[in-house]
């Protein structure tokens, strides 16, 4: 079994070598600085994650795992951007794009999968507290005033 732990740090280290790497990059600088910008998005989300606790939940196990990955993939395709010979310029040029592409594509597939994730452990959550409800267990839920649509209501209260 993967350590979520170890994945959420990989994903930050990565988000840091990719972010050194789009600094340094010459050939496809756009698409570069793209997938840098998603992915420094992208990290502070996951550490947002791990800060809250969420990252321990195994319903994101395999999602993190995915995105480490594709990240992987990321820098190492970034990487083939430093400054190179000319020649190696003209012909990888195009072909490399169209894989930075692909990649930019992958990790925003991968973050579409892990916000479904946390959705639905977010639900979880939710049924967690309606099970303890009708068992009887209390459970204290934030309080929200709730207005009849009929009822006048003063805003002034609710500042």
């Amino acid at each position: 079994m993967v350590d979520v732990v170890n994945i959420v740090l990989k994903i930050g280290e990565l988000g840091f070598k990719i972010k050194t790497a789009v600094d340094t990059a010459d050939d496809n600088k756009e698409v570069c600085v793209e997938i840098g910008t998603r992915v420094s998005r992208i990290t502070e989300i996951v550490k947002k994650l791990e800060s809250t606790g969420k990252t321990e939940d195994s319903t994101l196990r395999n999602p993190l795992n995915d995105l480490k990955e594709t990240l992987d993939k990321a820098y190492e395709h970034i990487m083939e951007c430093q400054n190179k010979n000319l020649l190696s310029k003209v012909i990888q040029s195009k072909a490399l794009k169209n894989t930075l592409d692909q990649v930019n594509k992958k990790i925003m597939e991968h973050t579409a999968i892990l916000e479904f994730a946390n959705n639905a452990s977010n639900n979880g959550n939710i049924s967690l507290i309606a099970d303890h409800i009708k068992s009887g267990v209390h459970v204290t839920l934030p309080k929200f005033p709730i207005y009849n649509a009929y009822d006048s209501v003063d805003i002034s209260d609710m500042t």
